[in-house]
């Protein structure tokens, strides 16, 4: 199962790209709106930390390693049992080197790919979640805390001053410029988000919430081909996704009688 769904990871950049290509016309449509005005940053220093916030996961590996020395390199079959630990909700325990992450993402979107039903699919992704909100960085994680709980409380003017500093400190982080997409949007800058999302998904070709994101805004803007070609790579992605099958068969015969 696990090699099936490599090869499904392995085919992600090409795909990758063709769906930043999808995002690129997305843009171009959207030449006329400008940026919103920035909500400045003043502040944001005075607003971290907060004593109140839980604290971050800890590490299962201590401390990151050295710049510049050779990266670690992990056992299939740790990385599997990471895999069935990670899906026990009482499991906290993430790896915080970047590339062990990037290996247990691997196992878990194969699973995900290959799920037997949407039960199964609902749990596999919520643990991918939970890996995707592992950064390695203490910093960038009290800054993603601190975003999500704006959102959550609808401060979303509040949240794009963390999630510009997240993106700023650690740029190759996707899930710093997904969640900066969403606020872009419900700010009303359907630009900026799609800007974002490109970069989300250039750093993860596979991150489902990202391509949920994208084809619900190419959806909104009327680009049906481009649309559908992104719901149909996320239910490759993940075939349970919430409302992706159901908005794969609407777009289709609008989609068929455009080609006629």
């Amino acid at each position: 199962m696990v090699q099936h769904g490599a090869k499904r990871v392995a085919k992600s950049a090409a795909i990758a790209v063709s769906l930043l290509a999808l995002a690129g016309i997305a843009v171009g449509a959207q030449a006329q709106l400008g940026p919103q005005p920035d909500s400045g940053k003043d502040g944001l220093e005075r607003l971290l930390p907060d004593p109140n916030l839980p604290p971050a996961p800890p590490s299962a590996d201590g401390p990151e390693q050295r710049p510049g020395a050779p990266p670690r390199t992990a056992d299939k079959r740790d990385l599997n049992a990471a895999y069935r630990a990670l899906l026990r909700p009482q499991f906290t325990r993430i790896p915080r080197q970047a590339h062990r992450r990037e290996q247990l993402l691997d196992i878990l979107y194969a699973h995900l790919a290959t799920a037997q039903g949407p039960k199964a699919a609902k749990r596999i992704a919520q643990t991918i979640e939970r890996v995707w909100l592992t950064s390695g960085s203490p910093t960038v994680s009290v800054l993603m805390r601190r975003a999500m709980l704006a959102i959550k409380g609808k401060k979303h003017k509040r949240a794009k001053l963390f999630l510009d500093r997240v993106v700023k400190l650690s740029p190759s982080y996707p899930d710093g410029w997904n969640r900066r997409a969403y606020v872009h949007y419900q700010l009303g800058d359907v630009r900026a988000a799609l800007g974002d999302l490109r970069r989300a998904l250039a750093l993860d070709p596979n991150h489902f919430k990202a391509l949920g994101g994208l084809a619900q805004i190419l959806r909104g803007m009327d680009e049906k081909k481009a649309a559908l070609a992104v719901y149909d790579r996320l239910l490759q992605v993940h075939p349970y996704a919430k409302g992706a099958e159901q908005a794969k068969r609407l777009l289709e015969p609008a989609v068929r009688g455009q080609a006629l």
